[in-house]
């Protein structure tokens, strides 16, 4: 009974801090938007798990504040990548990126993996847990 209540309070606290770490995605999203562009994504990898959570970061904050997306990667990847995810989730706008300032995802990533004191594979795990089924 006891080691289950212990199991409860870290199982809580892990969630709470993926918790704080998405927040803190969502924010800097909205920071390194441009009001007249958008979040422009630099080089995005829809293979790469962290980069995953830091779309899902970036929908979050486009279903919240109107942020608009753009993603930098080749044609026929961004129309393969724009349908499987539309069939996944409904009432997304995201474009190919033509023009605008661009976010490096794995700066980002890296500064907030600093900030909270946690390794870079915390995104994976997050991705996972909240989008991917379950944590692997």
């Amino acid at each position: 009974m006891e080691q289950e209540v212990k199991e409860k309070i870290e199982d809580t606290s892990q969630y709470n801090l993926y918790d704080k770490i998405l927040a803190a995605t969502i924010l800097n999203c909205l920071g390194e938007a441009d009001k007249q562009v958008g979040l422009c994504l630099e080089n995005f990898n829809p293979k790469d798990k962290s980069h995953l959570f830091f779309f899902e970061a970036a929908l979050l904050a486009q279903s919240n504040c109107g942020l608009d997306i753009k993603l930098q990667m080749g044609l026929i990847d961004f129309y393969k990548f724009k349908w499987f995810y539309k069939r996944k989730r409904k009432g997304w706008n995201v474009k190919r990126y033509k023009e605008g300032k661009l976010t490096n995802i794995p700066k980002i990533l890296r500064f907030e993996a600093e900030s909270f004191n946690v390794e870079m594979p915390i995104f994976e795990t997050i991705f996972n847990t909240y989008y991917g089924g379950g944590a692997k």
